[in-house]
Protein backbone atom coordinates (compact mmCIF):
# COMPACT_ATOMS: atom_id res chain seq x y z
CA UNK A 1 0.00 0.00 0.00
CA UNK A 2 3.06 2.47 0.70
CA UNK A 3 4.42 2.20 -2.50
CA UNK A 4 0.99 2.62 -4.51
CA UNK A 5 0.02 5.76 -2.14
CA UNK A 6 3.62 7.38 -3.09
CA UNK A 7 3.35 6.45 -6.50
CA UNK A 8 -0.05 8.12 -6.58
CA UNK A 9 0.50 11.42 -4.34
CA UNK A 10 -0.14 10.97 -0.32
CA UNK A 11 -2.14 14.17 -0.70
CA UNK A 12 -5.69 13.20 -1.77
CA UNK A 13 -7.89 10.90 -0.44
CA UNK A 14 -8.75 8.86 -3.83
CA UNK A 15 -4.85 7.67 -3.64
CA UNK A 16 -5.50 5.85 -0.08
CA UNK A 17 -9.00 4.70 -1.28
CA UNK A 18 -7.48 2.84 -4.47
CA UNK A 19 -4.45 1.52 -2.83
CA UNK A 20 -6.87 0.13 -0.27
CA UNK A 21 -8.77 -1.40 -3.15
CA UNK A 22 -5.91 -3.14 -4.91
CA UNK A 23 -4.90 -4.51 -1.74
CA UNK A 24 -7.84 -5.39 -0.77
CA UNK A 25 -8.36 -7.42 -4.31
CA UNK A 26 -4.75 -9.26 -3.30
CA UNK A 27 -5.20 -10.03 0.33
CA UNK A 28 -9.47 -9.93 0.97
CA UNK A 29 -8.67 -9.81 5.09
CA UNK A 30 -6.70 -6.56 4.69
CA UNK A 31 -8.19 -4.22 7.04
CA UNK A 32 -7.47 -0.38 8.37
CA UNK A 33 -6.00 -1.98 11.45
CA UNK A 34 -3.79 -4.57 9.83
CA UNK A 35 -2.27 -1.74 8.13
CA UNK A 36 -2.12 0.70 10.71
CA UNK A 37 -0.67 -2.37 12.71
CA UNK A 38 2.17 -2.83 10.10
CA UNK A 39 3.23 1.35 9.59
CA UNK A 40 3.45 1.21 13.10
CA UNK A 41 5.69 -2.02 12.64
CA UNK A 42 8.15 -0.45 10.74
CA UNK A 43 8.30 2.68 12.15
CA UNK A 44 9.62 0.77 15.62
CA UNK A 45 11.89 -1.39 12.91
CA UNK A 46 13.68 1.94 11.73
CA UNK A 47 13.83 3.99 14.79
CA UNK A 48 16.08 0.74 16.04
CA UNK A 49 17.93 0.88 13.30
CA UNK A 50 18.51 4.35 13.62
CA UNK A 51 18.94 4.10 17.07
CA UNK A 52 21.51 0.96 16.95
CA UNK A 53 23.71 3.32 14.27
CA UNK A 54 23.13 6.39 15.74
CA UNK A 55 24.75 5.12 19.26
CA UNK A 56 27.87 3.91 16.95
CA UNK A 57 28.05 6.14 15.16
CA UNK A 58 27.99 8.97 18.39
CA UNK A 59 30.81 6.50 19.95
CA UNK A 60 32.67 6.00 17.09
CA UNK A 61 32.89 10.09 16.99
CA UNK A 62 33.69 10.65 20.36
CA UNK A 63 36.73 7.94 20.12
CA UNK A 64 37.90 9.74 17.28
CA UNK A 65 37.43 13.06 18.58
CA UNK A 66 39.51 11.60 21.47
CA UNK A 67 42.25 10.54 19.75
CA UNK A 68 42.63 13.72 17.72
CA UNK A 69 42.62 15.92 20.61
CA UNK A 70 45.46 13.56 22.61
CA UNK A 71 47.41 13.75 18.69
CA UNK A 72 47.18 17.50 18.66
CA UNK A 73 48.30 17.49 22.61
CA UNK A 74 50.74 15.18 22.02
CA UNK A 75 52.17 17.23 18.72
CA UNK A 76 51.84 20.48 20.87
CA UNK A 77 53.96 19.23 23.47
CA UNK A 78 56.93 18.10 21.23
CA UNK A 79 56.53 21.24 19.36
CA UNK A 80 56.74 23.53 22.86
CA UNK A 81 59.88 21.18 23.38
CA UNK A 82 61.64 21.70 20.26
CA UNK A 83 60.79 25.26 20.37
CA UNK A 84 62.44 25.39 24.35
CA UNK A 85 65.56 23.49 22.57
CA UNK A 86 65.67 26.10 19.40
CA UNK A 87 65.95 28.70 22.28
CA UNK A 88 68.77 26.92 24.39
CA UNK A 89 70.61 26.44 21.19
CA UNK A 90 70.04 30.02 20.07
CA UNK A 91 71.73 31.23 23.71
CA UNK A 92 74.58 28.54 23.13
CA UNK A 93 75.09 30.39 19.60
CA UNK A 94 75.40 33.29 20.51
CA UNK A 95 77.58 32.67 23.66
CA UNK A 96 80.25 30.78 21.11
CA UNK A 97 79.73 33.50 19.07
CA UNK A 98 80.84 36.01 21.86
CA UNK A 99 83.48 33.34 23.00
CA UNK A 100 84.74 33.67 19.32
CA UNK A 101 85.01 36.96 18.86
CA UNK A 102 87.06 37.46 22.13
CA UNK A 103 89.43 34.83 21.42
CA UNK A 104 91.64 37.32 18.77
CA UNK A 105 91.96 40.28 21.36
CA UNK A 106 92.40 38.03 24.48
CA UNK A 107 95.05 36.09 22.54
CA UNK A 108 96.80 39.00 21.21
CA UNK A 109 98.36 40.41 23.81
CA UNK A 110 100.18 36.92 24.37
CA UNK A 111 100.61 36.36 21.10
CA UNK A 112 102.39 40.04 20.84
CA UNK A 113 104.82 39.20 23.90
CA UNK A 114 105.81 35.81 22.10
CA UNK A 115 107.07 37.59 18.91
CA UNK A 116 108.31 39.95 20.81
CA UNK A 117 110.24 37.83 22.75
CA UNK A 118 111.03 35.74 19.51
CA UNK A 119 112.47 39.30 18.03
CA UNK A 120 114.72 39.46 21.13
CA UNK A 121 115.86 35.89 20.87
CA UNK A 122 117.17 36.69 16.95
CA UNK A 123 118.59 40.10 18.25
CA UNK A 124 120.46 38.82 21.13
CA UNK A 125 121.75 35.47 18.93
CA UNK A 126 122.72 38.11 15.99
CA UNK A 127 124.73 40.17 18.62
CA UNK A 128 126.24 37.39 20.39
CA UNK A 129 127.02 35.72 16.83
CA UNK A 130 128.38 38.80 15.36
CA UNK A 131 130.76 39.21 18.45
CA UNK A 132 132.20 35.52 18.21
CA UNK A 133 132.65 35.91 14.70
CA UNK A 134 134.19 39.38 14.97
CA UNK A 135 136.68 37.69 17.93
CA UNK A 136 137.55 34.81 15.24
CA UNK A 137 138.50 37.20 12.91
CA UNK A 138 140.41 38.84 14.64
CA UNK A 139 142.35 35.52 16.01
CA UNK A 140 142.95 34.58 12.26
CA UNK A 141 143.91 38.16 11.32
CA UNK A 142 146.30 38.94 14.55
CA UNK A 143 147.68 35.87 15.76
Amino acid sequence: MYKSVLAVGSSNAQSYQMAYTMGKSLNSDLTKEYLLEKGNFYITEIEKVYEKYNVIGKAKKKELDSTITQEKYNLSKSVSELETKIAELQKELESKKMELQKMDPNNEKQLLEIQLKIEANDLARQKILSSINTVITGINQYL
